[in-house]
């Protein structure tokens, strides 16, 4: 302990190194452990049936939504891609408007673009932040159906000016390519990397102090 003390104040630079990246460590181990503990409340989670839109929250993640209104066919987006099965076709997302507000539905993949009539629908409510690298090409401007490359909620609204809510309802049976669904594997991965991020720090900072000079 005292040679600890006379380091850390013959060699405080080497002092800050260490902390620093033990710091940094366990800020990462922290990230993974919430990260996992996130998606594991996602896969246990026990959605809610909701009746109105005005009250949905961040909490309201995966709970379920009904809606009467209707859809609104002269903006449609489609991501060209392939299915599970390898098969070519498009994900497509149409705004449905109910009680004033506009929200954003998913359709999921489809081969060919065909938009419901119906007035009532039912599905998942996924909370959506904005993609953290925005594509230069993420979208062809012109007429619908707009071509976008990913699922971007503040461009979408920019692109037809209608002010659409911060979560996708996905409807019932719909197959969204783009809104991953975890698993059990998903969750244990994260749990993997926290151990992986302390071992990690705990070796380097081992390292660094039987390295160092004490005298």
């Amino acid at each position: 302990m005292k040679s600890l003390i006379n380091t850390c104040i013959h060699n405080p630079l080497k002092s800050f190194a260490i902390v620093s990246i033990f710091l940094f460590g366990i800020t990462l181990t922290h990230w993974q452990i919430q990260r996992g503990f996130l998606k594991l409340n996602e896969l246990t989670h026990s959605p809610v049936e909701l009746q109105d839109s005005k009250t949905i929250e961040t909490a309201n993640h995966l709970d379920k939504l009904t809606l009467t209104g209707q859809f609104l066919p002269q903006y449609i987006f489609v991501q060209p891609r392939t299915n599970k099965n390898h098969q070519p076709g498009f994900q497509v997302w149409v705004p449905f408007s109910s009680n004033g507000r506009h929200i954003l539905v998913s359709l999921g993949f489809q081969e060919a673009i065909k938009i419901p009539t119906t007035t009532n629908i039912h599905g998942t409510i996924h909370i959506v932040s904005s993609p953290p690298f925005r594509l230069e090409n993420n979208s062809i401007l012109g007429q619908s159906p707009y071509t976008v490359g990913q699922l971007d909620l503040p461009l979408f609204r920019n692109l037809i000016h209608i002010d659409l809510e911060r979560y996708v309802l996905v409807l019932d049976h719909a197959d969204d390519l783009s809104l991953a669904t975890n698993t059990i594997d998903d969750v244990l991965k994260h749990f993997n990397y926290s151990a992986q991020f302390f071992i990690i720090t705990s070796v380097i900072c081992y390292y660094m102090i039987r390295k160092i000079d004490w005298t």
